[in-house]
């Protein structure tokens, strides 16, 4: 029987969530004796490899052909890896892989199984290094010497694209920053000229010196080293690339590679502005301390000015204030101003029933004196219209989205306990429609579980079901209380006789009576048991006082 050649495994790893992460990367060579791992054509070939990435798995001699189903997981000691894959090159049927990394991620053991072609083999890998007796050249290794064409397993490292890492280039034999590397700063080979008396420096791929602290070389010409004091020099302030700026009255000064402002005398930095604490009214005193409206900063101190009055704590205009105009408390009505101690009505409104109104934004007048607008209706520029997204309904305005009368467009009501969402009627959250109304199978007694499922008087509905409520019992299709109900009296269905009291669920003559026969009776009134259980008074005589009168 042939077996149909199997080249390589691939497949991307996810790994559990507690796995060792040195576990996450490395190339594994298979041990000689056991590959190919499955016979194939590359029989002759070098040992295989094992990539296993954080989000890779492959065996080299396959090529890209990704596992339709892999897991990995970690274990107390170590990482135990399970894949299945089909339909790769050289793949007669499903195969599958159960490996195990060991506690070191340095060893990698498990069994290929092909279940078409009947095929179980185990292997062992072993992370690749420089010396394994391998030549990987996939992990930038060589022949050592170089150029050998006979490889006896020993090695030397290559440095080639991509192997120097992420942020570095590879100058030679050597990986390096391009941004940071004064001998290749910017590209391979561009070496950076020193200073006088300054060493040479890169920085972001362009030369310049290696200033001492306080200095710079801000005119970018390295013949004349670190001219410039950056700890004092406000074009280049601790640092070339800043400078000092001020704001209203203030200069600008560097003071050890920092920025300040420098104030005239008698005036405090704020910022970078100059103030006059002593009558800035929004840094009265210090920076920041801003007077409440109506008071002045005088004397470093906010003050009510002497022509304004103080109404409930605040600083007041009487002449201007329309809520307290000419006295604390007097407010001028709406659309009136105060002007000299007065309310007036100014010249751009209108007077409408003997009061002061704007046409344009007086709801009562509205364009025109008496133009009332409809309820939710504002007035602007003189029109009446409904704040956006309403609509006039029955001489309101109203939202269709969510008015119930008007869900939807004006006039379509919605049934009774219905919600109106987005133009639609709705049932709330857990209710449903009977009868047309929304309803709470849960809770509503006349439907309780269901439609029409109507509970006996006096049950309560929950969840669903129908229950007497507590201290009460279901007797002939009713909820009683057996410690009162003379029909059901401790127990359904134990009646008390004509005239007793059903009193903590037992039957008992009320005080004064007695029983007689199958009745409480009253002897000193009952013409048939008159002071003796039998003893019966004569036609048109009474029973008084247990006498027959």
């Amino acid at each position: 029987m042939t077996r149909t050649p199997m080249a390589a495994l691939a497949f991307v790893a996810l790994l559990a969530g507690g796995a060792d992460a040195r576990c996450l990367g490395g190339r594994y060579i298979v041990h000689t004796p056991a590959t190919p791992i499955v016979t194939s054509a590359l029989a002759g070939s070098n040992a295989d490899r094992m990539v296993v990435a954080k989000d890779r798995f492959d065996l080299l001699s396959l090529g890209d052909c990704p596992a339709a189903v892999v897991r990995m997981a970690p274990l107390k000691k170590g990482t135990r890896v399970r894949a299945r894959w089909k339909g790769c090159r050289g793949v007669a049927g499903v195969v599958r892989v159960k490996a195990k990394i060991d506690a070191s991620c340095t060893t990698m053991s498990g069994v290929v199984v092909d279940g078409k072609l009947k095929l179980r083999k185990r292997f062992q890998a072993e992370l690749s290094r420089c010396g394994d007796g391998v030549v990987d050249t996939g992990a930038a290794e060589e022949c050592e010497p170089p150029a050998t064409i006979s490889c006896d397993g020993s090695c030397h490292l290559v440095f080639g694209d991509g192997a120097c890492g992420p942020g570095l280039t590879t100058c030679g034999t050597a990986c390096t920053d391009l941004q940071l590397d004064p001998q290749n700063c910017g590209i391979c080979g561009n070496v950076c000229p020193p200073g006088p008396g300054v060493a040479a420096a890169c920085s972001g791929g362009v030369c310049t010196l290696a200033c001492p602290a306080g200095t710079g070389d801000c005119d970018g010409d390295i013949a004349n080293g670190c001219e410039t004091n950056v700890a004092f020099d406000t074009q280049h302030c601790g640092s070339c690339s800043k400078s000092c700026t001020a704001g209203t009255g203030a200069t600008p000064v560097c003071a050890n590679g920092a920025c300040a402002v420098s104030c005239p005398a008698g005036e405090l930095a704020c910022g970078k502005n100059c103030v006059d604490k002593s009558s800035d009214g929004a840094n009265c005193g210090a920076c920041g301390n801003r007077c409440p409206a109506g008071e002045v900063c005088s004397h470093a101190q906010c003050v009510c000015p002497p022509d304004n009055q103080v109404c409930g704590h605040v600083c007041t205009d009487l002449a201007t204030d329309p809520k307290n105009c000419g006295a604390c408390g007097t407010a001028c009505p709406r659309f009136e101003t105060c002007s000299d101690g007065d309310c007036t009505c100014p010249k751009t409104n209108i007077v409408c029933g003997g009061i002061c109104s704007d046409l344009g934004q007086d709801t009562n007048n509205c364009g025109k004196c008496g133009n009332g607008c409809l309820p939710g209706e504002s007035c602007t520029e003189g029109k009446c219209i409904c704040p956006k997204g309403k609509t006039i309904c029955g001489g309101r305005c109203v939202d269709t989205d969510v008015d119930p009368p008007n869900c939807g467009r004006c006039g379509d009501a919605c049934i009774p306990g219905d919600l109106c969402v987005s133009g639609k009627c709705l049932c709330p959250p857990g209710h449903d429609v009977c009868n047309g109304a929304c309803v709470d199978f849960d809770t509503d007694a006349k439907n309780c579980g269901k439609c029409g499922n109507g509970c006996l008087a006096g049950d309560l509905c929950s969840d669903g079901k129908c229950f007497c409520p507590d201290g009460k019992t279901r007797c002939g299709g009713a909820c009683v209380d057996t410690n009162t109900d003379t029909a059901n009296c401790g127990r359904c269905g134990d009646a008390c006789i004509a005239g007793d009291q059903c009193a903590l669920g037992r039957c008992d003559c009320p005080p004064g009576r007695r029983v007689c026969g199958n009745a409480c009776v009253n002897l000193d009134a009952d013409r048939t048991n008159c002071g003796h259980c039998g003893t019966v008074c004569d036609a048109g005589k009474s029973c008084v006082a247990g006498q027959c009168r």
